[in-house]
């Protein structure tokens, strides 16, 4: 997967600027697309790998503090 990600704000800039920049994202597996979506459809976190997220940190922080 490989795509460009474009944000344009909903108003006007607020400043002047000479340069833009294009932030490009890109992941890739050798596993079978068809498998992978199997996989997210019956866990969406299937990929996560028991990773913490951020509702993790801020459960441990009320718990333990920062």
């Amino acid at each position: 997967m490989l795509g460009a990600l474009v944000i344009e704000p909903r108003d006007p800039y607020p400043v002047e600027f000479d340069r833009e920049y294009v932030v490009l994202l890109s992941d890739w597996t050798d596993a079978d697309p068809k498998s992978i979506f199997n996989n997210l459809e019956q866990e969406s976190d299937y990929y996560n790998y028991h990773r913490h997220t951020v509702a993790n940190f801020i459960s441990d922080a009320k718990e333990k503090g920062a």
